[in-house]
């Protein structure tokens, strides 16, 4: 038996208002996607705050599915507002709420990649308003419980080198991205965030613990404008849990393991009257680190991370994925702020899943990203981004056609105190 409750996004806008103007902060990204992240609370800031950003996306795209040059252009509006309710009495408590609009065609589908190029691009999500995310979090000595809709991109495994870049190959874990594909689930991952709880509990000054349980089934897909709670035994529950050590500053190594509830179909495990076996429930983990390997001043450096996940071959598409990257932090003197990355991922395709004996073209895919991030206002950044995909594998006709894109990324945003 399900159980729904539906939010209609929109509702969202109409608690927000607008006044007051410090910018946004350069490190915006949590992962490689166009949302904001929840402030952290300073002694400076006012217990209330409203961030409003408008983030748009020009590309151009030769080869994947188009035999002729292609452009395209998608934008988000996304509109938070945060409560320290410390600030007004009630100690350690925090309430955030995030409304999150996209338009714009996908572009994922014309590079043939499952390798998701853009920021925005939200796969099966676009062309929608809606409720991202809206929790309450509350410390309690060294353990911090959040409860609500939240998406687990902005709570785990994320490390500073990781949010420059767009591609999603280069995030906290692809085989889990793409495991609910194959029980047709919408799992609980940007732009489709869902119901759960995530406990973080510090046991040393270097090590923390976290664990989360979400709902796995994100939304209805034919209602993309509302928040869709749905709790049946078919979509089961996705449980994340990580371990961050911090040895040092600047230094960050992170392990994780997740298990995803649900069913799975089998591509060559047959039952007894024909119909294709179905697995109940799936699992994967990953590992990943990020270090400063060269210090010019300050804060201008050159940073380096490496993530690999893995998840069962037998249900998910995506079996193995290696990434690494380096970025560079103030280039130029005059430029402090300024960061240029380079990076390379790896996904490898699972010929045991039922989701791969479609006509992927080829076990692999292989994307590189190379980006410059400029906040050149206090209310204006742009990254232009340059990418190529040797063999995206959503590709089905019999002519390879590797990937080029060139993209110019930018956000207008502030931060209001109210």
């Amino acid at each position: 038996m399900a159980h729904d409750l539906s939010i209609t996004g929109s509702l969202m806008l109409s608690l927000l208002g607008a006044s007051g103007l410090p910018a946004l902060a350069d490190n915006a990204f949590t992962a490689p996607a166009a949302v904001l992240k929840a402030p952290q609370a300073d002694s400076e800031s006012s217990a209330v705050q409203l961030r409003l950003q408008y983030t748009g996306e020009a590309w151009d795209l030769s080869g994947g599915t188009r035999t002729k040059n292609y452009t395209d252009y998608m934008h988000s509006l996304d509109a938070s507002l945060s409560i320290d309710a410390d600030k007004l009495g009630w100690r350690g408590a925090h309430f955030y709420f995030d409304a999150l609009g996209i338009n714009g065609k996908p572009l994922t589908n014309d590079a043939g990649a499952l390798s998701a190029p853009s920021a925005i691009d939200g796969l099966a999500a676009i062309n929608t308003f809606r409720l991202y995310q809206a929790y309450y979090e509350q410390r309690i000595f060294h353990t911090d419980v959040l409860l609500g809709i939240y998406d687990p991109q902005t709570q785990f495994a994320s490390t500073r080198p990781m949010d420059l870049f767009f591609n999603r190959a280069f995030a906290w874990s692809t085989p889990m991205t793409f495991s609910g594909m194959q029980g047709g689930l919408n799992l609980p991952l940007y732009p489709n965030s869902e119901l759960g709880v995530r406990i973080k509990h510090e046991i040393t000054e270097q090590l923390t613990a976290k664990v989360g349980v979400l709902n796995a089934m994100a939304d209805n897909p034919t209602a993309p404008w509302n928040t869709d709670v749905q709790f049946n035994s078919k979509t089961g529950a996705l449980a994340i849990g990580e371990l961050d050590y911090t040895p040092i500053a600047r230094t960050k190594i992170i392990a994780g393991y997740w298990t995803l509830t649900g069913k799975f179909t089998s591509a060559d495990r047959f039952n007894a009257n024909g119909t294709p076996h179905q697995y109940y429930g799936t699992s994967g983990g990953y590992v990943g680190a990020a270090t400063r390997v060269y210090t010019i001043d300050g804060g201008r450096g050159v940073d380096v991370f490496a993530n690999y996940g893995f998840a069962n071959a037998d249900v998910n598409p995506v079996d193995h994925s290696a990434s690494g990257g380096v970025t560079v932090t103030g280039l130029f003197e005059s430029r402090a702020h300024d960061r240029l990355g380079l990076a390379i991922g790896y996904l490898h395709i699972s010929r045991d899943s039922f989701f791969a004996k479609r006509p992927f073209n080829g076990d692999y895919e292989l994307p590189i990203e190379l980006t410059y991030r400029a906040q050149l206002t206090d209310w204006l950044t742009v990254q232009p981004n340059i990418q190529y995909i040797h063999n995206p594998t959503i590709i089905t006709s019999v002519t390879k056609r590797d990937s080029y894109l060139f993209g110019l990324h930018f956000e207008l945003g502030h931060l209001f105190n109210l």
